[in-house]
Formats: structure tokens, sequence, C-alpha cells
């Protein structure tokens, strides 16, 4: 599902749950400025992520969960990474998890790590951390972490 028209920033969002899809989609929905699309597994991220790409319309930003299937989000994002497309797009981990071990793997990939702890606050969380991460005049956060708002 996409959302959004006449778009300034492409964000593709995979993540396993339904909910956390349904969050991401109200979160953007009637904001200007944003395209958003979500994909349920990692496979169908990358294979999007591909097409947009080849269609030279490749994503600005991703949102990816770190759990999920067939791969992780650490999985995905290094299968993006070595794609010239998107060498450097933003990515930001989405994760319920409390795992410090998991930012550190983040930060490998110079992402940003939001927390999944309360569907209220990354519902609230997601535009301004897309726009911190993709809004030239806002450089993103030392460390890209934002850790529990």
């Amino acid at each position: 599902m996409t959302i959004g028209s006449n778009p300034t920033i492409r964000v593709l969002a995979v993540d396993d749950s339904p909910t956390v899809r349904s969050v991401v989609i109200l979160a953007f929905t009637g904001a200007p400025g944003y395209a958003v699309r979500v994909e349920a597994d990692s496979m169908l991220g990358l294979r999007e992520s591909e097409r947009a790409s080849a269609d030279g319309k490749p994503y600005d930003c991703f949102l990816l969960d770190i759990e999920m299937e067939p791969f992780d989000g650490f999985e995905l994002a290094r299968r993006l990474r070595v794609r010239p497309a998107y060498a450097r797009t933003p990515i930001i981990f989405l994760t319920s998890s409390e795992d410090p071990a998991l930012r550190d793997r983040a930060a490998v990939f110079g992402a940003g790590f939001l927390a999944k702890s309360s569907i209220t606050v990354l519902r609230a969380s997601l535009r301004e951390v897309v726009d911190e991460w993709t809004r030239p005049s806002k450089p993103p956060p030392a460390g890209g972490e934002w850790g529990r708002r």
C-alpha cells in the first residue's frame, strides 16, 4: 500500500507487524511531502526497493523492523547498502527490543534507532524522526539514537 501524492520524501517501511504497518500509515496520512509504502516482510521490502530503483525513483528513507522473516532488518540493510542507489539512504530501525547491542549493530549501518515501546509514541515520533534524517537543513542527531520518547 502506498499513501501520499506528489511526494518530496519517499519512505519504505518494512515490518511484519500489521499493527506497526497501520501506525506508519496513520503517521503519514494527510502529511504533505511524503509518499509511504509498507511491506510485510524483508524479501518484499527488498524487491520493492529494487523495483523503485530500477524505475528511477529510489526511496529516500527506510523504516526497518529488526526482527522479521525471511531475514532480519540488519540483513535487509546490508543488502540495501551494497546497492549504489541506497549506499547513503537513511535507515531507521524500529524494534520493541530493549537490547543495547541492537543499537550498536544499527550504528554499523549509520542508521537511526527508534524503540516501538508505545504505539502512541511511535506514531507521534515517526514523521519527526524521518524529517531529522532526510531534510538537508536538519542533520541527524549524534549517534543516530532516539531511545525512548
